[in-house]
């Protein structure tokens, strides 16, 4: 369950680093950065072991979408927000039972 977890949580900060590295033209770099930091540390919460720390990173991921959709379109996509909260939650909920 712990690998399943870890290689889950990887692929999802590795897509939200490519992901804002993809936007780049589109948003502020600032944003840019805390998207890429957030899931750098979220990468290194499997990483090193960490797990209990990964709901830390992936909430500020969910709070970054926020201004990510303003930015990007000048309001928020509920929609889309939604969707990465119900990940959010899962993924959190995993890696604290890991």
């Amino acid at each position: 369950m712990k690998i399943s977890t870890n290689l889950l949580t990887i692929i999802y900060g590795t897509i939200m680093i490519i992901a804002a590295v993809a936007s780049i033209p589109k948003i502020p770099v600032w944003l840019i950065c805390l998207n890429v930091i957030a899931s750098v540390f979220l990468i290194l919460t499997c990483l090193t072991g960490y797990h209990k720390y990964a709901p830390i990173c992936l909430f500020a991921l969910l709070l970054i979408a926020l201004i990510n959709g303003y930015c990007l379109n000048g309001r928020i996509n509920w929609l889309h927000w939604f969707i990465r909260l119900t990940i959010t939650i899962a993924l959190s909920w995993l890696n604290w039972c890991s």
